[in-house]
């Protein structure tokens, strides 16, 4: 097989290492897809505690303290070139370990005064851990930048077992 934005040799040469090292591959794929399914799962988690949140507030409050809730995940080349940019070689490790981002969970507060509610409210569950913060409200950056950065670690709960994500 040829790869077109290949030369020739490279694709020849492409073809033996896979050939020789296709249960290396095989087992570094099944092991990112499971570390990929925790990373899906976990703002999933996230989602349903902030929306259990929302309707309790908004039930002792009559108003909502959160407009919206998106969430995303790092597509692979986003990840590799993040490493990259770090000076970090990919690996399975390195991505459980250096990165911190994978997954996100962006919740959008009509107030100011709402986001600390929202944040302090999450922190407050004994199953989330607060990993860090950078709180760019109360010290916004010098370009004007406003926003609270909250990293958190929460269980995701799996048929056989049960694993942290942040």
């Amino acid at each position: 097989m040829e790869y077109p934005n290949l030369t020739k040799q490279e694709s020849v040469e492409l073809q033996e290492y896979l050939s020789t090292h296709k249960d290396d591959l095989l087992t570094h794929i099944v092991q990112f897809n499971e570390l990929m399914r925790k990373y899906q799962a976990a703002p999933k988690e996230i989602t349903t505690k902030l929306e259990i949140l929302q309707q309790d507030f908004v039930a002792q409050n009559g108003r909502a303290c959160i407009e919206a809730i998106t969430c995303r995940l790092k597509a692979p080349s986003s990840i590799i070139n993040k490493l990259n940019r770090k000076g970090i070689t990919p690996s399975i490790e390195a991505l459980r370990t250096q990165l911190n981002d994978i997954a996100g969970v962006r919740v959008i507060c009509p107030f100011l005064d709402d986001i600390n509610i929202v944040a302090q409210s999450l922190a407050q569950q004994d199953d989330i851990k607060v990993v860090s913060i950078k709180d760019y409200i109360s010290q916004p950056k010098s370009n004007g930048y406003r926003s609270y950065h909250m990293i958190v670690e929460v269980p995701v709960f799996f048929c056989k077992k049960r694993i942290y994500a942040s």
